[in-house]
C-alpha cells in the first residue's frame, strides 16, 4: 500500500473518503456551519488587537466590548467547534456515523499539542512547521484508532509519513492552492451580495471554513489509510 502513496493517489483518497462518508460530512456540516456563523457574527467587528486561543476562538477589543455574554457566546461555539471536529474524525476513521467519543480527551490533548507545535514550527521561519505537518499529518486519526497511550501517535505518525513527505506535501499544496481560488471566489460574491459583515457573508464564511475542515479531515483519514495497514481492525473501537 505505501508504494501507491502518491499525491495523486492521496486526493483521490480524500475525495473517496469525503464520498464514503457524505451523511456524516452532511451532518458535519449542519452542525458546524450554524455556530461558526454565530461566532463570527460576534467576532465580526473591527479591533485594535487580539489574542488567539485557537479553535476558532479570538478574545478581541469588540468582543470584551460586547459584554459577558458574548464572550461566552464565542467561547460556547469554539467548544462546540472541537467537540463537532472529533466526531468527523472519529466517523471518518471508524467508517460509521454514530461514532463513540471515548477517545474524545486523549485525541483533544494530542490536538492541541502538534496545533501548538505546528504554530511554534511556522513562527520558526515556516519551515519546521511544514515538515511538522507534513510528518504529523496522520496524528489525529492515530489518535482515535490508537489502543496505546495518545502521545505514541507522534512518533507513530512520523515514522510511517517517512519516505512519503513529497507527495503529501504535494497533496496539501495542490488542496490549499484549489481552497484558495475557491475562497476568493466566495469573496467576490459576497461583496456582490451584501458586502463585509453582512449575513450573507457571515453564512458563505461559515460555510467555506466548514467545507475546508472536512477536506483536511479527509485528506488527514486517506494518508492515514494509505499508510496504516491495520486500519482495517480499528473499527472495532468503536462497537
Amino acid at each position: 500500500m505505501n508504494s501507491q502513496t502518491t499525491v495523486s493517489a492521496i486526493l483521490d483518497r480524500t475525495f473517496l473518503e469525503l464520498s464514503e462518508n457524505r451523511r456524516t460530512v452532511a451532518i458535519f456540516l449542519s452542525i458546524l456551519i450554524p455556530i461558526s456563523a454565530v461566532s463570527a457574527f460576534f467576532q465580526g467587528g473591527a479591533s485594535d488587537y487580539g489574542l488567539g486561543f485557537g479553535f476558532g476562538f479570538q478574545l478581541t477589543q469588540s468582543l470584551l466590548a460586547q459584554g459577558f455574554l458574548a464572550v461566552a457566546m464565542v467561547f460556547g461555539t469554539a467548544i462546540a467547534g472541537v467537540v463537532v471536529t472529533y466526531w468527523l474524525y472519529a466517523g471518518m476513521v471508524g467508517r460509521t456515523a454514530a461514532p463513540g467519543f471515548e477517545r474524545f480527551w486523549p485525541w483533544l490533548g494530542v490536538y492541541i499539542l502538534s496545533s501548538l507545535g505546528i504554530l511554534f514550527g511556522f513562527a520558526m521561519l515556516i519551515v519546521p512547521g511544514i515538515i511538522l505537518c507534513v510528518r504529523w499529518a496522520m496524528v489525529l486519526p492515530l489518535v482515535i484508532g490508537a489502543k496505546g497511550p495518545a502521545m505514541a501517535s507522534f512518533g507513530e505518525s512520523w515514522e510511517k509519513t517517512r519516505g512519503h513527505g513529497w507527495p503529501i506535501f504535494g497533496a496539501f499544496v495542490v488542496l490549499f492552492i484549489g481552497l484558495l481560488i475557491v475562497g476568493l471566489i466566495l469573496d467576490g460574491l459576497t461583496e456582490l451580495i451584501g458586502g463585509s459583515s453582512s449575513i450573507p457573508e457571515l453564512i458563505i464564511m461559515a460555510a467555506s471554513e466548514g467545507i475546508y475542515t472536512a477536506i483536511f479531515v479527509a485528506l488527514s483519514v486517506a494518508i492515514y489509510r494509505l499508510l496504516n495497514s491495520n486500519t482495517d481492525e480499528l473499527a472495532e473501537v468503536f462497537e
